[in-house]
C-alpha cells in the first residue's frame, strides 16, 4: 500500500507537471495566437494600403504613361514643323541666293543698257546737227538770198559803227553831237531796198 501510495503521488506529481506545462504551453499558444490574430490584421490593413498604393501608382503611372504619349507626339508634330520650316528656309535662302545672282546680272545689263543709250543719245544729237547741216547745205543756191543776206549784214554792220560813233562823240564833250540820221541813209529806203 505504501509503495502505491508512492506511485499514486509520484504519478500526481508528474500529472501536476503535467498539467502546469499543459497550462503553460496553453498560455503560450493563446499569446501565439493573439499575436497571429494581430498579425493578421496588421496584414490585412497593409494589404488594403498596398491595394490603395497599387491602385494610386497604377494611375499615376497611366497619368504619365498618356502625358509621355502627349509630349512624344508635340515633340513628333514640333519636329515635323521645324523640318518644314528648314525647306522653307532652305528653299528662301537658294531663292535669295539666285535672286541676289539674278540683281547683278541685271545691275550690269542696265549699265551696259545707259551706256547703249547715251551712246544712242550721243548719236541721236550728232545726226540731227549732221541732217540739219546736210538740209542746209542742199538748199539751192539763190543769188537773191546772197543779196539780200548781203544787205542786211551791211545794215547791221552801220548800225553797230553808228552806235559805236555816238558813243565816241558822248565821250568826246568838245566835237558837236552829229545826229544818226544825218550820217546814214534813211531807215525806210534800206526796208524798201529789203
Amino acid at each position: 500500500i505504501q509503495r502505491e501510495s508512492s506511485a499514486q503521488q509520484e504519478y500526481a506529481l508528474q500529472l501536476q507537471k503535467r498539467e502546469h506545462y499543459l497550462t503553460k504551453q496553453e498560455a503560450l499558444f493563446f499569446k501565439h495566437e493573439a499575436a497571429l490574430a494581430k498579425i493578421r490584421g496588421v496584414e490585412e490593413e497593409v494589404h488594403t494600403k498596398f491595394g490603395v498604393i497599387k491602385e494610386r501608382h497604377e494611375a499615376e503611372v497611366k497619368q504619365l504613361t498618356e502625358a509621355l504619349r502627349e509630349i512624344t507626339k508635340e515633340n513628333r508634330r514640333l519636329k515635323s514643323s521645324f523640318d518644314s520650316l528648314k525647306e522653307v528656309n532652305d528653299s528662301l535662302r537658294k531663292q535669295l541666293s539666285d535672286v541676289t545672282e539674278l540683281n547683278k546680272k541685271l545691275e550690269g545689263q542696265a549699265r551696259k543698257v545707259q551706256a547703249r543709250l547715251e551712246n544712242l543719245q550721243v548719236r541721236f544729237v550728232l545726226t540731227s546737227e549732221i541732217s540739219d547741216l546736210v538740209d542746209i547745205l542742199q538748199l539751192p543756191l539763190n543769188p537773191q538770198v546772197y543779196e539780200l543776206l548781203t544787205c542786211l549784214m551791211d545794215w547791221i554792220s552801220d548800225q553797230h559803227l553808228s552806235k559805236m560813233k555816238t558813243q565816241e562823240e558822248r565821250e568826246d564833250s568838245h566835237k558837236p553831237m552829229v545826229t544818226q540820221s544825218s550820217k546814214n541813209p534813211c531807215t525806210q529806203e534800206k526796208c524798201v531796198k529789203v
